[in-house]
């Protein structure tokens, strides 16, 4: 019976250790990358403008073989993309996974130089006080990060070569 106890108590104890850890963790988590263009902004913008042209290079949209309903949403089988704002410098949208918070994407769209594009594509991810979604957020960013950047590069090679 004690052996129970200490057993009981321990287990409560680690939690409220765990917890107590994960409230020093962001409730909000920023992955983001950019890549530099050489084209004009008018060469740029339909590809990142219109969500019909994201499966050209958006390895998420390339991966998960799912279908535009219309111009604003589209459905895969492991999550939905809702297009909400988009403007000449920049484009939101909401990702809804089956499983899980739906979470924000922007591309912004920003003219450093003439003749330079900078994309910058990043995601915002809002948490709750749950310690395993803190923890778990640590490694979103190897997680996202590599397709984000590979994404990227395929827009870049898809804008520079249709000029």
């Amino acid at each position: 019976m004690r052996l129970l106890k200490l057993a009981l108590i321990s287990a409560i104890g680690l939690f409220l250790l765990l917890t107590a850890i994960s409230l020093l963790i962001p409730s909000s988590v920023r992955i983001s990358r950019a890549i530099d263009i050489n084209a004009p902004r008018a060469a740029v913008l339909p590809f990142v403008q219109e969500g019909m042209n994201w499966g050209k290079w958006n390895e998420y949209l390339v991966q998960e073989k799912g279908q535009w309903q219309n111009k604003r949403q589209w459905q895969g089988s492991r999550y939905a993309i809702s297009l909400k704002t988009k403007s000449d410098s920049m484009v939101q949208s909401v990702w809804t996974p089956m499983k899980g918070k739906e979470f924000e994407s922007v591309y912004s769209i920003m003219e450093p130089r003439p003749g330079i594009i900078t994309v910058q594509w990043y995601f915002n991810f809002h948490l709750g006080w749950y310690p395993w979604e803190k923890f778990g957020s640590i490694i979103y960013d190897r997680q996202v990060g590599p397709v984000m950047e590979q994404s990227l590069t395929h827009l870049k090679q898809l804008v520079e070569s249709n000029q």
